[in-house]
């Protein structure tokens, strides 16, 4: 009986979206939760950028990421939490947007900042050092408000 009934909403949703579709009507795009708001300040104290984030905390959100978002505001972006501080790597896989990738230690210090990433690759997006936490926000975001390795970083969830 639950066979039947998953295959009927699978079913349901496909012909949904075929319906929608074929009469110009477009799925929505995935928006950005906003979980948190993130400052970012120069190593001096000044503040640099305000944004609002999504927060990945589960392995599986983490994993997700910003896959599949085709759009991301300028004052938006997904915050990483990992568990512990360690070598992390990214990738672009079935990402479509470019991203500025900006890796944090446990002190929420700037540690890389990745810029400009390729939307779909598979290549290996690195942290330099040990990171604890990683931001994710639009290509060219970092030079537009001079982030630098060593500037903090600061949340605050809502």
């Amino acid at each position: 009986m639950m066979i039947l009934r998953s295959l009927f909403l699978v079913c349901f949703a496909l012909a949904s979206l075929a319906y929608s579709e074929a009469h110009g009507q477009t799925t929505p795009k995935p928006v950005v939760r906003k979980d948190a708001q993130l400052v970012f300040m120069s190593s001096k104290g000044a503040t640099r950028a305000r944004i609002d984030v999504e927060i990945a905390e589960r392995a599986e959100d983490r994993m997700r990421g910003l896959m599949f978002r085709e759009h991301l505001e300028e004052d938006q972006g997904m915050l990483f939490l990992f568990p512990t501080e360690e070598p992390l790597s990214f990738w672009m896989k079935d990402t479509p947007l470019p991203l500025d990738i900006i890796f944090l230690s446990a002190e929420r210090t700037i540690v890389t900042i990745q810029k400009n990433t390729v939307p779909f690759s598979e290549a290996s997006v690195p942290s330099d050092r040990p990171a604890r936490y990683v931001v994710e926000v639009n290509a060219g975001f970092a030079d537009r408000h001079r982030l630098a390795p060593g500037d903090r970083v600061f949340w605050q969830r809502l």
